[in-house]
C-alpha cells in the first residue's frame, strides 16, 4: 500500500472553529448563565486547539527523523500552515487587547460623562428653586396691591413692570423644567450604559461578532448627548440670569420711583394739612376775638335802653 505524503493537516490535532463558524455559533446572545458559560469553554477550547497545533507543528519541524526530511515540499507547507496560525492567533489577540482597551476607556469617559451631567442638573435645579421663588416675591406683591382701596387701584408702570417680570419668568422656569427633564433622562442613559460595560467588561472582547464594535460606538455616542445638553444647559442657565437680573432691576427702579412718588404726595399732602390747621386755628382766633367784642359792645352802657331789641348773636352763631 502506497504511503501518502504526510501534510499539515493530518500532523495537527482536530482543527478548531473557524471564525465564520464561531459566529454562527454565537451570534445570538446567551439565554442564560449556563449558556454562557458552555459557550466560553468552547471558545476556549478552540483557543487551546490552535495552541497544540502550533506547538505540535513547531516540534515536528524541528525533529530530525521526520518524514519532512525527505520530502521539502511537506515541510514547506507545514512551516507556512504554522506561519499563518501564528499570525492568526496573534491577530485575535492584538483585536481582543483593542477591544478591551475601548471599553476600558470609554468607562473612564462615560464616569466623567455622568458627573458633567450630575453637576448640570445640580445647577439646573439652583437655578429653577431661585426662579420660582422670585416668582412667588412678584405674585406676593400683586397680591398686596389688589388691597388697596378701589380708589387707589389704577394700572401704573409698577404694575406692568410686576406683571412682566413673572411672566418672564414663568416662561424662563418652564424651559428649565424642560431641560431638567432632559437631563435626566440622558443621565440615565449614561447609567445604564456604565451597568452594561460593567457587565460586559470580562466577556464583551471575547465575542468574534460585529456585537462589540456596535456597542462601543453607541456607548461613544452618548458622549455627544451628554456634550449637546450640557451646552444647551448652559445657555438656558446665561438666559435665565440674564432674564432675571433684567425684570429684577426694572422691577427695583419702578418701585423705587413709585415710593419716590407717594413719599412726595405725602409730604405735600402733610404740608396742605399743616397750612389747614394754620388756617383753623388762626380763624378760631379771629371768631373767638370778634365774639368778645361783640359781648363788650352789647354790655355797654349806653346800649342797655335797647336790650330788647337786640340781637341774641350766641344763639344766632348756634343755630344749625
Amino acid at each position: 500500500m502506497e504511503e501518502r505524503p504526510a501534510t499539515a493537516s493530518s500532523l495537527m490535532c482536530p482543527s478548531p472553529l473557524s471564525a465564520a463558524s464561531w459566529s454562527e455559533a454565537f451570534a445570538d446572545a446567551p439565554a442564560d448563565q449556563a449558556v454562557w458559560e458552555a459557550r466560553t469553554d468552547s471558545y476556549l477550547g478552540s483557543v487551546r486547539q490552535l495552541r497544540r497545533a502550533l506547538l505540535q507543528s513547531k516540534l515536528d519541524g524541528t525533529a530530525g527523523s521526520s518524514p519532512w526530511e525527505s520530502r521539502g515540499g511537506s515541510r514547506v507547507l507545514c512551516k507556512l500552515s504554522a506561519t499563518a496560525l501564528e499570525d492568526r492567533l496573534k491577530r485575535r489577540i492584538a483585536k481582543e487587547r483593542r477591544i478591551a482597551e475601548s471599553l476600558a476607556d470609554l468607562m473612564d469617559i462615560m464616569e466623567q460623562a455622568k458627573f458633567q451631567a450630575r453637576e448640570t442638573l445640580l445647577s439646573l435645579k439652583r437655578s429653577c428653586g431661585g426662579l420660582w421663588a422670585a416668582i412667588n416675591v412678584a405674585e406676593k406683591r400683586i397680591e398686596l396691591r389688589k388691597e388697596r382701596p378701589a380708589q387707589e387701584q389704577v394700572p401704573d408702570y409698577f404694575q406692568e413692570a410686576l406683571e412682566q417680570e413673572r411672566s418672564s419668568l414663568r416662561s424662563v422656569h418652564q424651559g428649565l423644567l424642560k431641560l431638567i427633564t432632559e437631563g435626566e433622562e440622558v443621565k440615565g442613559r449614561v447609567s445604564d450604559a456604565i451597568s452594561l460595560m460593567i457587565q460586559n467588561k470580562l466577556t464583551l472582547h471575547l465575542d468574534r461578532t460585529p456585537r462589540p464594535y456596535e456597542f462601543l460606538s453607541t456607548v461613544a455616542s452618548l458622549e455627544e448627548v451628554v456634550l449637546q445638553f450640557c451646552r444647551a444647559a448652559e445657555a438656558a442657565l446665561r438666559e435665565a440670569e440674564t432674564v432675571s437680573d433684567r425684570t429684577r432691576r426694572r422691577t427695583v427702579a419702578t418701585m423705587k420711583q413709585r415710593i419716590a412718588e407717594l413719599v412726595e404726595i405725602r409730604r405735600r399732602l402733610e404740608r396742605e394739612i399743616s397750612h389747614n390747621h394754620s388756617a383753623i386755628v388762626e380763624s378760631e382766633y379771629h371768631a373767638e376775638k370778634m365774639r368778645r367784642q361783640i359781648a363788650e359792645q352789647r354790655n355797654a352802657p349806653e346800649n342797655q335802653g335797647s336790650e330788647a331789641e337786640s340781637v341774641d348773636l350766641d344763639a344766632f352763631y348756634s343755630r344749625e
